[in-house]
């Protein structure tokens, strides 16, 4: 099956009177399809996490056809016509904005998380990072995007020493988890647990 960006909204509210062995429904009120290219590893701005929003980054294949997808070699912005699009009723794929950078040949990109300015001006202002594994090298590589103009390419690309499996999730904090070395360099990693629980 073809993973595709949908957008659901679920009843929530919870019987009365509210007892503890009570809960909601959970009952499916609306299936709206964002987008018709196949994509994975949707994400958006922390910020926003939870709440309306208009901008979703993924990686996603570079073949935009109703039968026929591929693998994940580039990275997609979707900008919505507001932040509440598909949550009343159907979104009409040309109000859908695509904004798109391939990665090109044998490379495969991952999950693409964003990095806010540190005194942003909009939800989308800030950077993208995406690791891809390039299969020509056997190496992985992380690409650093302008968040408001992806198909621009990358500011920058980090090329690695070594081999970043297919399908890796990514995190991003501006916490530091590790040594330096006096040459700059990573060194190996005290790895230590975030233990940092967010409200629901």
């Amino acid at each position: 099956n073809r993973a595709q960006l949908r957008r659901f909204v679920f009843e929530l509210d919870p019987p009365k009177p509210l007892t503890s062995s009570s809960s909601s429904t959970g009952r499916l009120i609306r299936d709206c399809q964002l987008a018709r290219r196949c994509m994975e590893f949707p994400s958006v701005n922390w910020g926003v996490h939870g709440r309306p929003h208009r901008h979703i980054y993924c990686s996603a294949d570079t073949v935009d056809h109703e039968v026929y997808w591929g693998p994940t070699q580039a990275v997609m912005k979707l900008t919505l016509p507001d932040p509440l699009a598909g949550s009343q009723g159907p979104v009409s794929a040309s109000d859908v904005e695509l904004d798109i950078w391939d990665a090109g040949k044998r490379r495969l990109v991952m999950e693409p998380i964003f990095v806010p300015h540190s005194n942003p001006t909009a939800e989308d202002h800030g950077w993208i990072l995406a690791t891809i594994h390039n299969a020509a090298t056997g190496n992985g590589e992380l690409a650093i995007l302008d968040a408001q103009d992806v198909s621009a390419g990358p500011l920058a690309v980090i090329h690695l020493q070594h081999f970043l499996p297919a399908g890796l999730h990514g995190s991003f904090t501006p916490e530091v988890w590790g040594n330096l070395r006096g040459d700059g360099l990573s060194a190996e990693p005290e790895w230590k647990e975030p233990n940092v629980v967010r409200p629901v």
